[in-house]
């Protein structure tokens, strides 16, 4: 990698001029995400107001997944993925291009320019791949952990996902291609990239060593192969369960996937096991794993009520997951790393909100009636929670750890 460096960009090797928001790039596009979330739910507000002339449900569903969990996967991967490997950091340009695509596609989206929006925010993925991609084949110096490939596979399907649904309205897909396309779009690529960071992270908040922790090598360390080979086990299997579902299995891939999960966490997490320093952050990934293997087993029951269903999933367990690592992310950069550590009142806040905002949207498909009221309830409650989050993490923002 090294003898090859000479071949690449010159502003790879002048990490000393990029500026923090792109050397460090969840600075950015953290704060981008909350607020594409609060406009993604906002949308709801705004047809029952009889502002917006049309539907929203595509355009909401886009905007959650590619606004906001497509932000906080570029800004962590963006920040967390160079160093990881010993790489330089991302660019001010390259940071620069991703947000400009990535706005493009958000506004697409917003004003229900689906094609669009899905044809820019595919473009954004592609080139997230080669800014990172280009980084692991020239200038790795260290091999990333072993669930990181699984990560990979995510944005990976992610990636090819939108492309899929970008080129749908040039070119007839199959009814299963669409379907999968759709699946791993909107589960593939918010959840494989958790699955595969867990390991190497969630063991923190419980006070635990990560078994995914190796120290620096330019080779395979012993026992790498194995933790990778189990982590990209539970993300084939995932996909699986997707494909079984475009399939019309949907019952029988819904259990599936509660039961991947479960084995997932069992053997790659400590979720399951007592945790050596318990707090408020452990008990939230505790509940989200909870929402997770609940809106599976509820989607798996009741197959008519699933969009409802995995909602329990997507906000109380993908979205809860999201703010915890990203609160230890932010806070950690910030030089605050302890503040994410024993009894937070506001974790526990935004726990208990994220779980009833779920459980609020999901009785829509059971109580038809209660439609417009309980749209506007989960989505005052996630806007609140929004807030809390943007409050609690305001000061973090322009500050930088003393320490690396």
């Amino acid at each position: 990698g090294a003898r090859r460096a000479t071949a690449l960009p010159p502003h790879w090797a002048r990490e000393g001029n990029v500026p923090m928001w792109a050397r460090e790039p969840y600075r950015l596009f953290f704060p981008l995400g909350v607020i594409a979330g609060i406009l993604g739910v906002s949308l709801w507000g705004l047809l029952y107001g009889g502002v917006l002339p049309w539907y929203p449900a595509t355009a909401h569903a886009r905007i959650m997944v590619a606004g906001f969990m497509g932000a906080f996967i570029i800004g962590f991967l963006g920040t967390a993925f160079p160093r990881l490997v010993g790489a330089p950091p991302c660019s001010k340009p390259e940071i620069g291009l991703l947000a400009g695509l990535w706005v493009i596609a958000i506004a697409c989206h917003a004003t229900n320019r689906i094609a669009a929006g899905d044809v820019w925010f595919a473009i954004t993925l592609v080139a997230l791949v080669h800014f990172l991609g280009a980084r692991w084949m020239f200038l790795a110096k260290d091999v990333p952990p072993p669930g990181f490939p699984l990560a990979a596979l995510g944005v990976f399907g992610g990636t090819a996902a939108a492309v899929t649904m970008a080129c749908g309205a040039l070119v007839n897909f199959s009814s299963f291609t669409d379907k999968f396309a759709l699946l791993m779009f909107y589960q593939g690529l918010p959840i494989l990239p958790i699955l595969g960071v867990a390991p190497f992270l969630w063991p923190r908040f419980f006070g635990h060593p990560s078994p995914h922790h190796f120290e620096e090598s330019t080779s395979l360390p012993e026992g790498w192969k194995s933790k990778a080979y189990l982590a990209l086990a539970i993300g084939l299997m995932m996909i699986g369960t997707w494909a079984w579902e475009a399939a019309g299995n949907i019952a029988a891939a819904h259990a599936a996937r509660a039961l991947v999960v479960l084995i997932w966490a069992a053997f790659l997490t400590p979720v399951l096991r007592p945790a050596a320093r318990p707090g408020s952050a452990a008990n939230a990934l505790r509940w989200a794993v909870i929402s997770i293997v609940g809106g599976c087993l509820l989607a798996a029951a009741y197959p008519g009520a699933r969009i409802g269903s995995i909602h329990f999933v997507l906000v109380s367990g993908i979205g809860l997951t999201t703010l915890v690592v990203g609160s230890r992310v932010v806070l950690g950069h910030a030089g605050r790393i302890t503040e994410i550590n024993g009894k937070l009142v506001w974790l526990r806040w935004i726990t208990g909100l994220l779980l009833f905002a779920a459980a609020t949207r999901a009785t829509v498909d059971f109580v038809p009636k209660v439609k417009v009221s309980h749209h506007l309830y989960a989505m005052a409650l996630w806007i609140i929670v929004s807030l809390i989050w943007m409050i609690r993490m305001r000061r973090c923002w322009a500050e930088k750890d003393s320490e690396e």
